[in-house]
């Protein structure tokens, strides 16, 4: 079994968990940072690309405040978008 990648598809932030299993079935985790929901707010690149471009529109607001990092690095965690995602 290869390993899973538990990046964020919107905005890149590590999950622990992957988004979807090796079956494409939805963790229907919530990103503390982005809020975006898998199984739902990632069924197409469309969808990711839009729900990214809105969250970074509206200034990257993190959505659960208290799990951001002091140091922070906006542009550092969008490199971890996977690539098939940007």
């Amino acid at each position: 079994m290869s390993m899973q990648n538990t990046h964020c598809r919107v905005c890149g932030l590590d999950q622990l968990v992957p988004p979807r299993d090796e079956r494409d079935v939805p963790s229907w985790s919530v990103c503390e940072c982005c809020g975006s929901e898998a199984g739902y707010e990632d069924q197409s690149l469309e969808i990711i690309r839009n729900r990214r471009k809105g969250w970074l529109d509206n200034g990257a607001i993190w959505f659960h405040p208290k799990s951001k990092p002091d140091d922070w690095d906006l542009d550092a965690q969008l490199q971890n978008i996977p690539e098939e995602f940007r």
